[in-house]
């Protein structure tokens, strides 16, 4: 090694003596050829040659292939090992219940009876085993914000609405408005139903369930949902002895013939009940009797009378013309938070249940499980604009064969101009 002492900057400097002219490949002689071999053979490991390189980010890409690869292959084993399980038995643990309290136990001996639209799911098992219910934020909730704007009306809308509850007089009053399989409603009960301030008719709520049927979506074979008019409801609350079988047995085989009972999600029983409307619905799917009420809530003497009296007689009913365990015993009972009506006219005698018809008719329309949450839909300031919609959407469904030419014809002029 030269060593120069200092340089300009004052550091010193060390050149290596370096040869002048490097050798490009070593030479070998006949020994270092046999080394060379034996070495490449694996029989010596003093000598390392490095035959090829590759760079590190080449490296680490080939690195993550194979750790994805090791995953994915771990992953398809365990899930090859679920899918030979039992679909009764997965369905079971899944839910969190006995794999066999919403099948036919004859079926479940004979796996290959089984079809995806048997099954109350669907065939689609929630990852994350039973739902729960969803409790809304409380700036959702009608305390903390009335926006009143979540239903806009167009002119035309207002125009039909009118002329509707126009045509609710004498001289039209006996005419059929809505026609939905058999079931009639006049323009009376109509008008008087979905006017400002109306109550309305049991008709009214009759027909709006077939109304939800006759949608793209609503037969109980696509919703899995079934729709029971109020007078089934009426019998719930009457003790067994005095209701009328036959009617009964028509509302069950019915509703079975679309599709059976026992592989359904929902059942649904909207109910009047001492002036006020609220919705009982059997949720097989989650396993629970769930009350819809705008008004009353669970601590209430009203809907503990009703709670303890409708599931007694369901039950009842139930194991006489349905005749399959269910376990209904060992159903919750529950109340999810929906809009409540104003709390203003609480001691008013009778018009503060007024619209308990319209939430009602909501209720039925947009509550289809423990996820719902209606306080995203509607808020009792939307009442006004519903009444409105509703009475457009169930004048003018496709399969409505009432008569609409009334509505559409209709002179304002005959009833003084706009109200």
């Amino acid at each position: 090694m030269q060593t120069i002492p200092f340089s300009d900057d004052g550091s010193p400097h060390i050149t290596p003596n370096l040869p002048r002219k490097a050798s490009v490949s070593p030479v070998l002689n006949n020994s270092d050829k046999r080394m060379h071999g034996s070495a490449i053979k694996g029989n010596d490991t003093s000598l390392v040659i490095c035959t090829s390189s590759r760079p590190f980010a080449e490296t680490v890409r080939v690195e993550t292939k194979k750790s994805d690869a090791l995953y994915n292959s771990k992953f398809e084993k365990s899930r090859s090992r679920m899918s030979t399980q039992s679909p009764y038995l997965s369905l079971g643990k899944t839910h969190g219940f006995p794999a066999d309290s919403s099948i036919d136990p004859k079926s479940s001996t004979n796996h290959s009876d089984f079809k995806v639209r048997n099954s109350s799911t669907g065939g689609k098992i929630p990852l994350h085993g039973a739902r729960r219910m969803v409790y809304p934020s409380r700036v959702l909730i009608d305390d903390f914000v009335v926006t009143g704007d979540k239903f806009k009306v167009s002119k035309s809308e207002i125009a039909n609405y009118k002329a509707i509850c126009g045509l609710a007089k004498p001289r039209s009053s006996n005419l059929d408005a809505l026609y939905f399989g058999g079931v009639r409603c006049t323009y009376w009960a109509l008008g008087e139903s979905m006017k400002p301030g109306g109550k309305v008719n049991k008709f009214v709520v009759a027909v709006f369930c077939y109304h939800l049927f006759y949608q793209p979506d609503g037969h109980p074979n696509v919703s899995k949902h079934h729709y029971f008019c109020s007078n089934i409801s009426d019998s719930l609350l009457n003790d067994h002895d005095e209701v009328v079988v036959d009617m009964m047995v028509k509302a069950f085989e019915r509703s079975a013939r679309a599709r059976p009972l026992f592989q359904s999600d929902m059942l649904y029983f909207p109910t009047f009940y001492e002036d006020h409307w609220f919705v009982f619905v059997v949720n097989i799917k989650d396993k629970k009797f769930v009350f819809l009420d705008s008004y009353f809530s669970e601590v209430h003497a009203y809907q503990q009378y009703v709670r303890e009296k409708m599931i007694l007689e369901f039950k009842f009913w139930w194991d006489k013309f349905a005749k399959r365990d269910m376990k209904f015993k060992d159903y919750g009972v529950i109340y999810p938070s929906v809009p409540k009506q104003s709390l203003e006219n609480e001691y008013v005698s009778l018009p503060y249940f007024v619209d308990s018809r319209i939430y009602t008719m909501m209720f039925l329309e947009h509550w289809t499980s423990l996820r719902s949450c209606l306080f995203s839909v509607f808020s009792r300031d939307d009442i006004a604009n519903i009444r409105i919609k509703l009475a457009n959407e169930m004048m003018f469904n496709p399969t409505n064969l009432g008569n609409k030419t009334l509505v559409i014809s209709y002179d304002m002029s005959e009833d003084g101009g706009s109200e």
